[in-house]
Parts: C-alpha cells; sequence; structure tokens
C-alpha cells in the first residue's frame, strides 16, 4: 500500500510513501470555505530523531461499527515508532495515539507540522480544536507549540526518565470548531 485516506466529511488525512516512509497530511474544508492543511515534517532517513516519527508500514483495519482506522508502524536508528489514526465522524475529529520505544535520551521527540493556508484565511487553525495529552493519563495536557511566522505547529512528547529503554506515548486529537 502506497496510500491512503480517512476521515470525516469535513477532515481527512491522507497517508503517502515519500521515499523510505510515510508522511501524511491533515486537510479540512468548511461549509463557508475556509480550508487549509497540516503536513507532517519528515525529516531526512539519516536522522535519529527527525521531527515527526519514522513511520513505513501501513495498514488500514475497518472495525465493526466503529469505522476505519489506520495503523503504522517504523525505526530509525534503535528507535521504533507506532502510530494509530481514528476518524470519529459523530464529532468531526481525527484521533492520533503515538508511542517511540526507544534505547537513548532523544534529542527531539513529538510530532511536527508545516501550516498551510489554503483559503487565505489569517491563520487556517483558527477554526479547529487542538488537543493534546500524555497518553492514558488524559488530565495531562501538552503544551502545543504553534509559530505564525514559521507557519509550523508541534506537539511534543511527555518528557522521558533516565531509565532506558522506555516507551514515550502522546496522543492528539484535531476537531473542527463548532
Amino acid at each position: 500500500m502506497n496510500s491512503a485516506t480517512l476521515g470525516t466529511p469535513l477532515l481527512r488525512v491522507d497517508f503517502e510513501r515519500c521515499g523510505d516512509r510515510f508522511a501524511h497530511q491533515v486537510s479540512w474544508t468548511l461549509p463557508d470555505g475556509t480550508s487549509g492543511c497540516l503536513i507532517s515534517q519528515e525529516g531526512h532517513p539519516d536522522e535519529a530523531w527527525p521531527p515527526s516519527p519514522v513511520l513505513q508500514s501501513l495498514n488500514l483495519e475497518t472495525r465493526p461499527g466503529e469505522g476505519q482506522s489506520a495503523m503504522l508502524v517504523g525505526m530509525a536508528g534503535r528507535n521504533h515508532w507506532s502510530m494509530s489514526v481514528e476518524a470519529d465522524l459523530d464529532r468531526n475529529r481525527l484521533l492520533f495515539d503515538v508511542a517511540c520505544r526507544m534505547q537513548e535520551l532523544p534529542l527531539w521527540l513529538g510530532s511536527t507540522y508545516t501550516v498551510l493556508n489554503q483559503s487565505g484565511a489569517a491563520w487556517p487553525l483558527d477554526c479547529l480544536t487542538l488537543t493534546a495529552w500524555h497518553g492514558e493519563q488524559t488530565d495531562q495536557a501538552i503544551f502545543i507549540q504553534m509559530d505564525r511566522q514559521k507557519g509550523t505547529l508541534r506537539i511534543p512528547a511527555p518528557p522521558a526518565t533516565a531509565m532506558f529503554p522506555q516507551t514515550i506515548r502522546w496522543r492528539y486529537e484535531i476537531g473542527v470548531r463548532k
């Protein structure tokens, strides 16, 4: 599989093979014509700590009564990544669940996106809801870093401890503001 798409009527994620890994793009088009997209920043094949998780294998799964989800895995250096993405049709949102099994302290760990404005809006993310948290702990929010000048959005993973190997997990959702 070299590409796949899943999403809601207003919001979708497209996966596309890009060299040795899958890049993904979250895009939206609202009834008022507002549109935009977030494109994952992938980094280079020789980077042990790229700007976004290294995802080299993609599978789509359809669960009865739950819709479709994407499952991805990959590795860089001695580190292994996994990500699942689910589309919540009822709430017009995408749910991302990411983890990295690492052998050493990371230089950077998280998800990084380039923000593209397709409709002329001053900042296309104003129409979205963005929430991130530590793994299972939904009460431990992660501060999403937005840089309007650079046009980037960064979701840092929770900090690592000094015990290795260890797995760090972060989750986030991107939804359409009502």
